[in-house]
């Protein structure tokens, strides 16, 4: 049978990982600010950019597919004439 266990909630706050850096050693700056509105914007740019890419393979993979599947029709409808014309004479 579990046992209810009392849990310290003092103990649970002091394990952070990261503790909070206290506002005296924050400068927050102009140039800080354009330079995350930069980051945000290039990783933006590339997320948008690898979707492209990915639908462009996807696309080139489903036309490739598609041309070996009406290619591979053609062959069988031709063999399927030169075989009706050979029989008929």
């Amino acid at each position: 049978m579990l046992r209810r266990r009392h849990v310290n909630v003092k103990t649970v706050k002091e394990l952070d990982a990261f503790p909070k850096v206290p506002e005296v050693y924050v400068d927050k700056t102009a140039v800080g600010g354009t330079c995350e509105l930069i980051i945000i914007t290039k990783f933006l740019m590339l997320r948008v950019i690898y979707i492209l890419m990915y639908c462009l393979i996807l696309i080139c993979c489903l036309i490739y597919i598609y041309l070996y599947i009406f290619i591979y029709i053609l062959i069988y409808i031709y063999l399927y004439v030169l075989n009706y014309a050979l029989c008929s004479f």
